[in-house]
């Protein structure tokens, strides 16, 4: 059975209680996040301050002249590619949160040197390409009426957790595989999300301040979530190749592609010698060569001695 929303949530704020550093380790990324808004921000401020001194406001909109086109183009790319440099940082940051996410979750310990996850080697270019292709493709499927965006939208949530777990996949892989979980559960993960909104009120009538404890609970409740969808997945194919899962912890047996998945030890794995022990053994039990012969010889009678047959043969002898 699937985890409920109640029960997520539940396991969002058990995950803070009990991991201290996770909320320090989010405090920290949310910091650099917004330290990276903020300049991003004021580097616009910055270059529509300078657009608007060099404007005519009683020049008529369509009369320009080549240097003001220049100007306003170069500021144009300028912009964009800003925006294009935070995502070389926010991408990484993105999937090294998720992977620290998923460690909560599964009730690891998380560090501070979890934040350089999404830039260790493949896994930074592989959050780019993960981030710019969903962003393309949730924009080109919007074009369909909004309706088929907001899908794939959904069905592309967990492409970084997949990502983050899995390394080794490429950027298709981590969405087609995203798409395969979330078969059956967008409607779950849109009540888990919906869920939150009382939380969310909350955030803004506190002006954001709310928002620095609800949000580390919503990353570990999307955890949760993928975990959950992921084991219940794993049953599914354990079920139908006659294999069983463990269920002792529900937030371990969570990935058919894991290397590092725990094995199931000896105690609980048992063996061909032990399942022989376990046989009952049967009503008639068949006797060995040496045990046969070592009966029939106590069962055999032996001759006894008659002392009058002796006598007799004595005084046969004597006649």
């Amino acid at each position: 059975m699937y985890k409920s929303a109640k029960e997520l949530r539940g396991i969002g704020w058990k995950r803070i209680r009990e991991h201290n550093n996770y909320w320090g380790v989010c405090l920290l990324s949310y910091l650099f996040l917004l330290l990276m808004e903020l300049l991003y921000i004021g580097i616009l401020i910055l270059i529509f301050s300078r657009l608007y001194k060099q404007w005519d406001p009683y020049q008529y909109p369509f009369e320009y002249n080549t240097s003001d086109s220049k100007i306003l183009l170069g500021y144009s790319m300028l912009c964009s590619l800003l925006a294009f440099a935070t995502l070389f940082v926010t991408a990484p940051l993105q999937l090294s949160l998720v992977k620290i996410s998923l460690s909560a979750a599964r009730g690891q310990k998380v560090a501070v040197k979890d934040l350089l996850f999404g830039f260790q080697g493949g896994k930074f270019w592989k959050s780019i390409g993960l981030s710019i292709s969903n962003s393309i493709l949730i924009a080109l499927w919007s074009f369909l009426l909004i309706i088929p965006g907001i899908v794939k939208t959904f069905e592309y949530a967990l492409s970084f957790y997949v990502l983050a777990d899995h390394p080794e996949m490429g950027v298709n892989e981590a969405r087609q595989e995203s798409m395969r979980v979330m078969t059956g559960n967008k409607g779950r993960l849109f009540g888990v999300e919906l869920s939150w909104i009382g939380w969310i009120l909350l955030c803004v009538a506190t002006f954001g301040i709310l928002m620095l404890w609800v949000m580390p609970a919503v990353q570990v409740c999307s955890a949760a979530f993928y975990c959950d969808a992921r084991l219940e997945d794993v049953e599914g194919g354990a079920k139908a190749s006659g294999m069983q899962t463990p269920k002792s912890d529900p937030f371990q047996y969570f990935s058919r592609y894991s290397s590092s998945a725990p094995v199931p030890s000896k105690a609980q794995a048992p063996s061909e010698n032990a399942a022989a022990d376990n046989k009952e053994p049967s009503a008639v039990e068949t006797p060995t060569q040496n045990e046969a012969l070592s009966s029939a010889a106590i069962q055999t009678p032996v001759p006894r001695s008659d002392p009058d047959d002796g006598e007799n043969e004595e005084n046969g002898e004597q006649n």
